[in-house]
């Protein structure tokens, strides 16, 4: 049943080919933005920093430190926008159809989620390997089999949590707009903490440490550093120069002043996508109430 309402949900999403565009919008906007300004003020910064670093390298680890930031933005608006559907179905009543069903309110936010994170990593593939062809053109240090494991598995779980918070916003926003309009300023947001616009370690201790503590930035970090490290481990020829890079390019978890083990940022965004979750059915089984049942706040 849910994997029914999910393919009806996905289905109905992909018809809509205007939606399906503007959820690749945020992406392309920032990647124009890495070729047009970006990615050279990255490379200069690095030269500058670097004096005797090669400049393909640092055009090498620049865009792979980028093409990081990109694919975690696109975990997370790609969802986002799919949740129109829900609201769609809530505002034009559709959603009584389903309430006069056997699906439970689980199963439906099940499916929902399911729909969303398809779609999540349909659009995440194919940026991927776009970027996968970048980064072999530039010369760039390519993750190992391992690296490449826990990348999928750090995609896999943002786009899992962000598919859970799609829906929670799918009960919260009250029409279709609001849903492009969250879309819009979630990209903005998540362009920021993702460190595309400016690295995470020139933001100062605090801003640093507010970055990780939030799931974007922790979302950023597991990706960043399974695809962008080999590249910057290329570009370093010291220790201290490449814990340097690291610092500033958000590859160490800095938070309260010091570096973090991973497992946080991992933990971190498995329990917000938890919170996402149970919230949303929460609020379904609440407002969403069958036809004919009496919701417990109207009761006399």
């Amino acid at each position: 049943m849910t994997w029914s309402y999910a393919k009806r949900c996905l289905t109905t999403y992909l018809r809509d080919r205007t939606s399906v565009f503007y959820s690749l919008l945020a992406p392309l906007i920032l990647l124009a933005l890495y070729i047009g300004f970006l990615g050279k003020m990255q490379v200069d910064s690095i030269i500058e920093a670097i004096p005797q670093a090669d400049p393909a390298d640092a055009r090498a680890a620049t865009f792979a430190w980028v093409a990081a930031a990109l694919l975690m933005v696109t975990c997370m608006t790609a969802p986002i926008m799919v949740a129109g559907q829900m609201v769609s179905d809530r505002v034009n009543r559709r959603l009584d159809d389903f309430l006069v069903s056997p699906l439970r309110a689980g199963a439906l936010i099940g499916g929902e989620a399911l729909a969303a994170f398809i779609y999540s990593m349909m659009v995440v593939a194919i940026l991927g390997l776009i970027c996968c062809l970048g980064l072999v053109g530039l010369g760039a240090e390519l993750p190992s089999f391992g690296g490449w494991l826990k990348l999928l598995a750090g995609i896999c779980l943002s786009a899992g949590v962000f598919a859970a918070l799609s829906v929670l916003l799918g009960t919260l926003l009250p029409s279709d707009g609001a849903v492009g309009g969250a879309g819009a300023a979630f990209s903005s947001i998540a362009g920021f903490l993702a460190g595309v616009y400016v690295p995470v370690g020139v933001l100062g201790s605090e801003m640093t440490s507010l970055v990780f503590v939030l799931p974007f930035g922790q979302s950023a970090y597991l990706i960043r550093e399974a695809l962008a490290l080999p590249s910057m481990r290329q570009l370093a020829d010291r220790p201290e120069v490449l814990d340097e890079l690291k610092r500033v390019y958000g590859f160490d978890l800095m938070i309260g002043g010091q570096a973090r083990p991973g497992w946080i940022a991992w933990a971190g965004l498995l329990l917000f996508g938890l919170i996402c979750a149970v919230w949303a059915v929460a609020r379904i089984r609440r407002r969403f109430t069958r036809p004919g049942e009496v919701k417990a706040s109207d009761a006399p």
